[in-house]
C-alpha cells in the first residue's frame, strides 16, 4: 500500500471515529430512525460541497440504469438494512456485544474480495484482519446483565446480519469504482442522494415517525420529548446540529476518503485499517473525556495496532 493510501485510510478512520462522538448527544433525545434521517441531510450537504470543490462543473454522472441500480442496492444493503439490523441488535443485546459481533465485517470483506474481486489474500493480511477483529471485540467488552436466551439469540443473528450487509456492500463499492469506472466523489454524492429519501421514507412510514417529524419541523422544546435530565443550555437544536455534523464528518468526508482509498489499494487491505476507528474513539474518550478504560480494552488496542501493522507490511 502506498503512503497516499495509508493517509486516506487514516483519514477515514479519524472521520469514522469522530462520528459516534457527535452522535452521542443526539442519541439521548432522538430515535434511531430520526437520527438516520437527520444525519442523511448532513451527508447530502457535505457531499454537495465536496463535489463542487473537487470536481465543480467537470463532474459527470452515470446514465446507465444498471449502475444506478447497483448504487441503490449498495445503499439499501449497507446503509439501510445493515444499519437497521445493527440498531435492532443493540436493542436486543446492548451496544457492547452488538458492536463486537458486527465488527466481524472485515472478515466478510476479505472473503468476498477473494471470491469475487480476485484479490490476493496473504497470510499476514489474514492474520492482521483476525487481530483487528479480536481487538475490536476486546475493546467493546463490558459487563452486562443476564437476558433472556431468545433475546440473546435474536441479537446475535441481527449482529451477524449487519456484518454480512456491511461486508458485502464494501466490495460492491470497490467494484463500482475500479471495474465500473465510477468517480469516487460522484459515487459518494449518489449514495447521499439515494440515502435521503430512503431514510426519510422509513422515518415517516410510522405514526411515531410522523409525530417526531412534526416536532422536528415545529421546533418543540426539550420538555416535549420528556428530556428533563440534560444539563442546562443543551437544546434539541444543538443536538440536531451534532447529528447533522456526524453525517458531514462520518458519511460525507469519511465516505469520500474511503472511496478514494479503494482506488489506491485492494479492499481487503483498506477495510481492516479503516475498521480501527473504535480504537481512536477509545483513545479520545480516555485522554480527553477522561472515561475509564479497563485492562481488557487496552488489550484490544494492542491487537488493533498489531493487526494494522501486519496489514501495512
Amino acid at each position: 500500500m502506498t503512503l497516499a493510501g495509508l493517509l486516506l485510510c487514516a483519514g477515514t478512520a479519524i472521520c469514522w471515529a469522530s462520528s459516534p462522538l457527535l452522535l452521542r448527544e443526539g442519541m439521548k433525545s432522538f430515535s434511531y430512525q430520526e437520527i438516520n434521517a437527520v444525519r442523511s441531510l448532513g451527508f447530502l450537504g457535505g457531499s454537495i460541497v465536496v463535489l463542487l470543490t473537487l470536481l465543480g462543473t467537470s463532474a459527470t454522472f452515470p446514465t446507465s440504469p444498471f449502475l444506478l441500480g447497483v448504487v441503490f442496492c449498495n445503499v439499501l444493503l449497507g446503509n439501510i438494512l445493515g444499519d437497521v439490523a445493527y440498531f435492532a441488535a443493540i436493542k436486543s443485546i446492548g451496544v457492547s456485544r452488538a458492536v463486537a459481533i458486527s465488527s466481524a465485517y472485515p472478515l466478510v470483506v476479505t472473503a468476498v474480495s477473494w471470491l469475487w474481486l480476485g484479490e490476493h489474500i496473504t497470510l499476514h493480511v489474514l492474520a492482521g484482519t483476525v487481530c483487528i477483529v479480536l481487538g475490536l471485540v476486546f475493546l467493546r467488552m463490558e459487563g452486562h446483565d443476564r437476558e433472556q436466551p431468545q433475546a440473546a439469540t435474536k441479537g446475535f443473528l441481527l449482529s451477524i446480519l449487519a456484518a454480512l450487509c456491511w461486508g458485502i456492500g464494501i466490495p460492491i463499492s470497490k467494484w463500482l469504482i475500479s471495474s465500473a469506472g465510477m468517480d469516487p466523489v460522484t459515487f459518494n454524492f449518489l449514495r447521499a442522494l439515494t440515502l435521503v429519501p430512503l431514510t426519510w421514507g422509513i422515518w415517516l412510514s410510522s405514526a411515531k415517525g410522523r409525530r417526531e417529524a412534526k416536532n422536528f419541523l415545529s421546533r418543540h422544546d426539550e420538555t416535549s420529548r420528556g428530556d428533563n435530565a440534560v444539563s442546562a443550555g443543551k437544546t434539541l437544536a444543538l443536538r440536531r446540529l451534532s447529528v447533522v455534523l456526524a453525517g458531514v464528518v462520518g458519511l460525507s468526508l469519511g465516505g469520500v476518503l474511503f472511496t478514494l482509498s479503494l482506488r489506491t489499494a485492494p479492499v481487503s487491505l483498506v477495510t481492516p485499517i479503516t475498521a480501527t476507528s473504535p480504537f481512536l474513539t477509545a483513545l479520545f474518550s480516555f485522554f480527553v473525556l477522561r472515561e475509564p478504560t479497563r485492562a481488557v480494552q487496552w488489550a484490544g488496542i494492542a491487537f488493533i495496532v498489531g493487526g494494522s501493522a501486519a496489514i501495512g507490511m
